[in-house]
């Protein structure tokens, strides 16, 4: 049995739900499972770095006539979006990041002030529990970085750290042992203690990767893998406000081909630490 998991990245307070609900309705109407990756208390200046200039520009999932704005933004104080969401009994929610900052200095999880790291993660578990009922068990750090001051406090509040890929020099060096085991496994997935890490092939729904290189790498990273992430952003399948409808038809072809085969079966993080011995 394969299972695949589908993560999607950025909901914060900003999110439109017509455009969650857009995207992914087919999944919610059949139970599909969304896991969605939840900024708890977002700044409405968060930043990031152009791909293509290297610039430091407005954060592309914020709406374009907020920038300028200062401040967070807690998820939960966006009742209508947060009460149409709590109706969707299939999906579950990850804990990304605090604010999503990035700065000249690094993303905001890359802090050694375990004080202020602290602070974020507890008070952003707090933001989550109120607002879905249940304080997540995952973790996704924004842009995959962070200290070894974060992981260490990541280690003692979740059961398991979704990330792209883990970067053995941004381990404690007591984990490199397991880190060593993992790439002689040939395994995307490790396990330190309690803490279960997960690696995904990338965000091979976006407009800036090619479809049939985006098709072909996840077609042989399921084949390969026990478990697959297959990671979106909601955000991405729009262009000016327009669905990108030929990216949105690959996506919607290739989950429910996954949820037709029965070797495979689509999972909630919260499932994974039963099969990720």
């Amino acid at each position: 049995m394969r299972y695949v998991l589908v993560r999607d990245d950025d909901l914060n307070y900003f999110t439109a739900f017509d455009q969650i609900e857009r995207v992914y309705g087919f999944m919610f109407e059949q139970g599909i499972p969304v896991n969605l990756s939840t900024i708890p208390a977002v700044n409405a200046a968060a930043k990031t770095i152009d791909r293509d200039t290297g610039n430091i520009i407005q954060e592309p999932f914020l709406p374009a006539e907020i920038e300028g704005l200062e401040g967070n933004y807690p998820i939960d104080k966006n009742a209508s979006l947060v009460s149409k969401l709590r109706s969707i009994g299939s999906n579950e929610y990850l804990h990304h990041g605090y604010e999503h900052s990035q700065s000249e200095e690094g993303c905001e999880f890359e802090s050694s002030d375990k004080k202020l790291l602290s602070e974020k993660l507890d008070h952003g578990r707090e933001i989550l529990r109120r607002s879905f009922g249940l304080a997540p068990d995952t973790f996704v750090a924004p842009q995959d970085k962070y200290s070894q001051e974060a992981f260490e406090l990541i280690q003692t509040r979740f059961s398991t750290f979704s990330l792209g890929w883990i970067d053995r020099r941004r381990l404690p060096i007591t984990c490199i042992p397991h880190y060593i085991l993992k790439k002689l496994c040939c395994r995307n997935r490790m396990r330190i203690g309690k803490l279960l890490l997960t690696e995904h092939p990338g965000c091979h729904y976006s407009q800036f990767v090619e479809r049939s290189v985006s098709d072909r790498c996840l077609d042989q990273h399921i084949e390969k893998h026990e478990i697959s992430i297959i990671v979106a952003h909601h955000w991405e399948f729009f262009n000016q406000g327009k669905l990108i409808v030929p990216m949105w038809n690959a996506f919607k072809s290739r989950i429910l081909a996954l949820q037709s085969d029965r070797n495979t079966k689509l999972i909630k993080f919260s499932q994974l630490h039963s099969i990720a011995q």
